[in-house]
């Protein structure tokens, strides 16, 4: 007999039906007259595994009530209060209305706050003592289930909305979550709660969209037939703004911001040649700051640099994974790409202070306009749809794209950005 994943702990598999199996704790097995509770639920063939761990919790529920009764006799309790039956009717029970004892200072304190138990497990209980005991699934335990069984790139919004969630909402039940509290959550993040200054438009609505996924992914897998409350919750928050809305910076702005790195004595030798790798192949700023050695083919015949997912950071797709020939000044500076102290995703800020010392920015400009500027470059200088898209890591757009080698050769990509570049580069 083979345990089964899922919310409920006493589902089995025995020979393709779903089994309910739960043993009796040791003390009351002489009381109770077995050693553990089991019972057929139903074939797998047209049973729904939610089906089964509905049924499989009211089995539970019904032991339960067999577990308080022979608990009450072997201790000889004679008060129905659940706190004087030693405080619980399960192993989860007993932990939480241990630990609220612990606080408050003794048991009698805790009779005196909650009228329950399962209060007590709402506010001390662990996400899967609640799952467990009360058939909730609080958010927290809903980023678990996401983690374990879809993997994604990136964990950075989900971790954080749900944090910030938490903190400013509480660990709500999903099941019966709803729209306002969405909205009140969003009220609260606007205005600088979870203990942060006035978050960005655009992040918010990334960490609603994180916040959106969690729930999909959960409601999906369990079957659950619910509205997703944060949906469309990102058009609460108004329009953020992306990278495609940046606006190129012209080859006179390059040009002051080239002189300016050059003249600046004070400037880092990171800062200077994560400026010039994005220059010359139009690498995203966390791409360039969180090269590492193994990244840097400096003794190749073509010497290159490796964007890929590394111990300092990932990348936002897969397409991003790429090779890029170093030319001109990037080559010259490649070495000082390892020196970094700092996380690559703080180096924009540092970036973007420089660029306005070193240039008069216009409307949509930014040092992530660099990316753009490079793709205008490519464009006029003709340069193969393709390639173009490879050396941005821009994702491929057809089928028919995505066919063949995925990554160019190096003397043609060589070819490429040497001849999108000025000769001062």
């Amino acid at each position: 007999m083979k345990r089964l994943a899922g919310r409920s702990d006493c589902l089995y598999d025995r020979n393709g039906k779903y089994y309910f199996r739960r043993s009796v704790p040791a003390e009351l097995r002489t009381e109770i007259g077995k050693s553990e509770w089991k019972s057929a639920i139903g074939c797998m063939s047209y049973m729904k595994p939610w089906e089964a761990e509905r049924e499989a919790e009211r089995l539970k529920t019904q032991t339960e009530a067999d577990i308080r009764i022979a608990r009450r006799r072997v201790h000889r309790l004679s008060s129905n209060s659940d706190f004087e039956e030693l405080g619980a009717y399960t192993a989860a029970l007993d932990d939480a209305v241990e630990r609220a004892a612990n606080e408050l200072g003794g048991l009698s304190k805790v009779g005196e706050r909650f009228d329950d138990v399962h209060a007590v497990v709402r506010r001390y209980g662990s996400p899967k003592d609640r799952e467990q005991v009360l058939g909730e699934v609080p958010l927290s335990a809903a980023l678990q289930h996401v983690q374990n069984y879809h993997d994604i790139e990136s964990d950075k919004h989900r971790a954080l909305a749900v944090r910030h969630f938490i903190e400013l909402m509480g660990d709500l039940d999903i099941m019966e979550l709803r729209r306002k509290d969405v909205l009140d959550f969003i009220r609260a993040y606007q205005s600088g709660g979870a203990g942060k200054k006035t978050l960005a438009v655009g992040t918010i609505r990334r960490r609603l969209g994180a916040l959106t996924a969690i729930l999909n992914h959960y409601y999906r897998d369990h079957d659950v037939q619910r509205n997703n409350p944060f949906k469309d919750s990102i058009g609460e928050v108004g329009p953020g703004h992306s990278a495609e809305d940046r606006e190129p910076l012209d080859e006179a702005q390059i040009e002051a911001l080239c002189k300016y790195i050059d003249a600046n004595t004070s400037m880092r030798d990171h800062t200077k040649a994560v400026f010039w790798l994005m220059i010359t192949t139009g690498a995203g700023p966390a791409e360039a700051a969180g090269v590492v050695a193994d990244d840097l083919f400096l003794d190749h015949e073509i010497p290159h640099v490796w964007i890929q997912p590394n111990a300092r950071r990932n990348l936002k797709t897969n397409s991003r994974k790429r090779r890029l020939p170093l030319v001109g000044k990037a080559l010259d500076w490649a070495p000082a790409l390892v020196s970094a102290s700092s996380q690559p995703g703080s180096v924009s800020a540092t970036l973007n202070k420089h660029l306005k010392r070193a240039v008069i920015l216009r409307e949509g400009q930014a040092v992530y306009s660099l990316r753009h500027s490079m793709a205008d470059r490519l464009r006029r200088s003709g340069a193969q749809r393709d390639l173009a898209e490879y050396v941005l890591g821009h994702a491929r757009k057809t089928s028919h794209d995505r066919y063949g080698s995925s990554h160019p050769e190096l003397n043609v990509l060589e070819a490429v950005i040497s001849e999108a570049l000025p000769e001062a580069l």
